[in-house]
């Protein structure tokens, strides 16, 4: 099985912020939306999946990927994630490359 990372596997993808939080009062309020940036600094191009929350209390917009989510970050590129939380729940965004998989919680406390 390949290795799990919370946050910078050594295949070189990096999440900035590694994770998401989002105050509960706040999103009780109206949807609070956050940004997050993968960032690829492994020398080369790297293929990756990127499996988003499936969950209500999120939406999650991110271009530049295929409908099955995978997606090639350029060497020394970027993608940036959008996400938007309407409820308290806590789930991840996963970046799963042949070397490992990237963990991105999305906390609401």
């Amino acid at each position: 099985a390949a290795p799990v990372c919370m946050a910078g596997p050594d295949n070189g993808l990096h999440a900035t912020p590694p994770a998401l939080f989002f105050r509960a009062a706040d999103v009780a309020v109206k949807p609070v939306t956050r940004r997050l940036l993968l960032h690829n600094d492994s020398g080369a191009d790297l293929v990756f999946r990127l499996e988003l929350p499936m969950h209500s209390a999120f939406i999650v917009n991110c271009g530049g990927l295929g409908t099955d989510g995978l997606g090639v970050l350029q060497k020394d590129g970027d993608i940036s994630i959008e996400v938007e939380c309407h409820a308290a729940a806590s789930v991840e965004i996963l970046a799963r490359t042949s070397a490992g998989t990237l963990h991105v919680p999305l906390v609401v406390g």
